[in-house]
């Protein structure tokens, strides 16, 4: 008989491609995984992986094992729901995962919402970015993930996952307020410093983007990962620069541009990624209801 966990190993081995990234998502040694991939030759009595240099391929035997194990785990999914639904309250532990900006409003605002109108259910956060997020997911790690992307930089989703759109949160223009009004726009800011991003964030390349849109190159004189740090640099008069709309407090010192003059809309899509198969367990549906509450009261410009 097929071993379903063997099975998962070897979905995600196709996934992603080398033994060693299979084992750091598992948390198991690559010997541990490779050892039950042989064990699942022998069980499906045929070859399902071939070495190719330094990578491993899967065969067709192996490609048809891993469409199967999809199928198994979303019916797996969907039956977990239904016993889940047929409890009369909503109870249980909901591990969410929630990226560090979202869980001031996303992740909290479900914690506090939770407590009031489900006391029986209990609502773990874990800090981690989309990308973990999804592969924690996939190894059932966590039951759910507020996540989020950008068009410019489109976001690996695997098979198996379900998004949910909770939120369009436009990237609007913080500049100092000392500065000139004629400096609320992007191609009044050419010559101005800005404050960006760190290399590979898709913030800062939404920032690029935006500012090669209004005919210039940015002169970043500063890099923040953090939007609190940009904003306080903004307030003290650093720079120019672009934030999603929903991480900009009311009352700080400077000047919110809700619409740059860019020739592209840019935004961040916020999202709740969830298994195939799981929106129908009570615990997930009552999450999901809530982060799209939590979502709507959103503050617009």
């Amino acid at each position: 008989m097929l071993e379903l966990r063997r099975l998962v190993l070897l979905r995600d081995l196709a996934a992603k491609r080398t033994v060693t990234a299979v084992a750091a998502l598992h948390r198991i040694t690559p010997s541990a995984v490779s050892q039950q991939l042989r064990v699942l030759e022998r069980e499906a009595g045929a070859p399902l992986v071939q070495r190719r240099g330094r990578a491993l391929v899967l065969t067709p035997a192996a490609r048809m094992l891993v469409e199967y194990a999809e199928r198994a785990l979303h019916e797996l999914e969907q039956g977990r729901a239904a016993v889940a639904a047929l409890r009369n309250e909503v109870t249980g532990t909901l591990v969410l995962g929630c990226f560090a900006c979202g869980i001031p409003r996303f992740a909290a605002g479900l914690v506090a919402a939770t407590a009031r109108q489900h006391g029986g259910l209990r609502v773990e956060i874990v800090e981690t970015e989309p990308d973990q997020s999804l592969s924690a997911l996939k190894a059932h790690r966590l039951d759910a993930a507020v996540i989020y992307h950008y068009p410019l930089a489109d976001l690996a989703v695997p098979a198996g996952i379900t998004r949910i759109p909770l939120l369009a949160d436009p990237l609007v223009l913080v500049t100092p307020r000392s500065w000139a009004l004629g400096e609320t726009t992007l191609s009044g800011l050419a010559e101005r410093p800005w404050i960006s991003y760190p290399t590979g964030n898709w913030c800062a390349s939404a920032t690029t983007t935006a500012c090669t849109d209004a005919g210039f190159s940015p002169d970043v004189h500063h890099v923040c990962d953090c939007y609190d740090s940009v904003l306080s640099l903004v307030g003290a008069g650093a720079g120019a620069a672009l934030v999603p709309q929903a991480t900009v407090g009311r009352g700080g010192d400077y000047a919110i541009t809700a619409h740059p003059d860019a020739t592209r809309h840019i935004e961040r899509h916020v999202e709740l990624a969830i298994r195939d198969g799981s929106s129908t367990n009570p615990v997930i549906a009552t999450a999901a209801r809530i982060l799209r509450e939590i979502a709507a009261d959103s503050d617009p410009l």
